[in-house]
């Protein structure tokens, strides 16, 4: 690791520079960048491939306009959790340091009511998200030692049925919260900076839905970016010789959520239901963050992050042997986001493989229980950034989720 030594007098800029390298550039175990692609239990094993699904409350997220299907109502609600470690090689192999351990807990809640040609319903998940704990001695502790942001969404919307074409649309609204955590280095002592920052933003989104005929569907939804005004408290540990220049303040950053582009499709081959889906997540929202201070004397810092756009191939199938039963597997590919000139210990993303399993069972015609394992091992990707420490970074993560599905027919169902 290089750590060059800092006048002191020069301590401060650093320090103000490095706050703004470290917060909101979340590390993450779950998708590409930091989204979370498990947002439904039945979707999720099958590699989370979930466009063109149809009859299912999970399509208040993946596919809204699917659910204009006349057949009644419909509700989901389940939990995943999540289990990832991410291992720091240094370039020159001196040392090496994993994750703490950690477990994280996504949920989500979906319901709808489907009448004739029209549906409405609600979609309240955490469709962006991460957590990462290095431990707090490690080598690039200057850098980024926790890192928690979590960006909740409720997402209302109308769908309606056009022959065999359903469309639908409707806002979302993202809560953040951000919560991270860093060490200083003041030369012969050391400090620390704690940030909590929360924000509120509103975007939009628009799906279409086509049965082709009754053994093909196809989806295609789109999710819009959302401008988000974060603001909080920045706690400093300093001494007392900079105590005027980062005393505890509040901090203030604009942070823009990426827009989503989903393209699927599903095939029904007799027991046999196969799905895949294309994902494109436009990160190059994250190209630059610029956080400032209340106090005057703390310089506002400048970051450049230029991530680029990402893609996302899931491919699943499902078998149902019997009426009450159904098996799921799947195969991912997940993009990474961040060019190496820009991998910093707090965001160690890379290229990743994953393999899912699922199983659905059915409790009489209304209710479902889905069970889902997810694995996904980390590529790898190795930092040539000049303003970060220089190391290697990969990892596995492990998920198992939980998810119950009731469904109460009423009304005529559209064909």
């Amino acid at each position: 690791m290089r750590r060059p030594r800092i006048l002191h007098g020069q301590c401060i800029v650093v320090a103000t520079v490095s706050v703004g390298l470290w917060l909101l550039t979340p590390s993450s175990a779950r998708a590409g960048g930091f989204e979370v692609a498990q947002q439904g239990a039945s979707a999720a094993g099958t590699a989370s491939a979930g466009t063109a699904r149809s009859g299912e409350p999970v399509a208040a997220w993946f596919n809204p306009a699917a659910l204009a299907d006349g057949k009644g109502f419909r509700a989901g609600l389940g939990v995943a959790l999540a289990f990832p470690s991410i291992e720091a090689t240094a370039a020159d192999g001196s040392w090496k340091r994993r994750t703490e351990f950690g477990i994280s807990t996504p949920a989500y809640v979906y319901a709808s009511y489907a009448h004739a040609k029209w549906a409405l319903g609600l979609a309240a998940n955490i469709p962006f998200a991460s957590g990462i704990r290095w431990p707090g001695d490690w080598e690039a502790r200057f850098e980024s030692v926790r890192s928690q942001p979590q960006f909740f969404r409720l997402a209302p919307f109308f769908s309606y049925r056009l022959g065999p074409v359903r469309l639908g649309g409707g806002v979302h609204v993202d809560i953040a919260r951000v919560a991270t955590y860093k060490a200083l280095d003041f030369v012969d002592t050391e400090g620390s900076v704690n940030l909590l920052l929360s924000g509120v933003g509103v975007g939009g989104h628009f799906s279409v839905f086509w049965r082709i005929n009754k053994w093909v569907d196809l989806g295609v939804t789109y999710k819009s970016r959302t401008l988000l005004k974060l603001s909080g408290d920045a706690d400093f540990t300093v001494p007392d010789s900079f105590a005027s220049r980062a005393p505890d303040q509040t901090a203030r950053a604009d942070f823009t959520l990426p827009d989503r582009i989903a393209l699927g499709g599903l095939a029904h081959l007799g027991k046999f239901t196969v799905l895949l889906d294309v994902v494109v997540t436009l990160w190059m929202t994250y190209d630059k963050l610029v956080v400032n201070f209340e106090n005057e004397e703390t310089d506002p810092s400048i970051v450049y992050n230029g991530w680029g756009p990402s893609v996302a191939v899931r491919t699943g199938v499902e078998y149902a042997p019997l009426r009450w039963l159904t098996a799921r597997a799947g195969l991912y590919f997940d993009q990474s986001p961040i060019p190496a000139e820009n991998l910093y210990p707090s965001s160690p993303d890379s290229n990743r493989l994953g393999a899912t399993l699922g199983v659905d069972f059915r409790v009489g015609k209304s209710f479902s229980i889905d069970l889902f394992y997810d694995f996904v091992a980390f590529l790898g990707n190795e930092s040539t950034s000049d303003r970060a420490t220089l190391a290697a970074y990969a990892g596995t993560a492990h998920y198992v989720g939980l998810g119950l599905r009731l469904f109460v027919p009423t009304g005529q169902p559209t064909p």
